[in-house]
């Protein structure tokens, strides 16, 4: 089952596909990755003042910050949780990531044993020259 909207993406995060086809890959890099949907989700419904009754009721709320609330894509997230990643892995997350908190980021490396690199002072969106380097010279040091 694919989740609503664009094949693979949602607005905010990555979801992962229930089974890759092909071979299995040889490592992965994440930056600043949504490691629990269902977490950001309800903390966006708080943002907004969104029950889970009443997004039930409507089944889409457009918030105020740009993002679509979305009942059929919470069911979706909710159904279909990480729960196998054998993939070597290793995760960039900015120290001042308002949208993945630290002990979100440390419970998934902790349980799929990923590398943890913590990009001091960088937030979650890696965009400006500075932040643009530190990504850089990590994936150098990652490939």
């Amino acid at each position: 089952m694919e989740p609503p909207g664009p094949p693979g993406r949602q607005p905010g995060g990555l979801v992962l596909p229930a089974g890759l086809s092909g071979p299995p890959l040889d490592r992965a890099l994440f930056v600043s990755p949504v490691l629990d949907m269902e977490r950001l989700i309800q903390e966006m419904m708080s943002w907004a003042g969104v029950t889970e009754s009443r997004l039930e009721a409507e089944g889409e709320i457009s918030t105020e910050f740009g993002e679509t609330l979305s009942w059929p894509y919470l069911q979706y997230v909710r159904a279909h949780p990480v729960s196998r990643w054998e993939t070597p892995t290793r995760i960039l997350w900015a120290q001042k990531d308002h949208l993945v908190p630290r002990d979100t980021v440390d419970r998934f490396a902790r349980r799929f044993r990923c590398s943890l690199t913590a990009a001091e002072g960088m937030e979650h969106w890696f965009h400006t020259p500075e932040q643009l380097a530190v990504l850089r010279q990590w994936e150098e040091e990652s490939t």
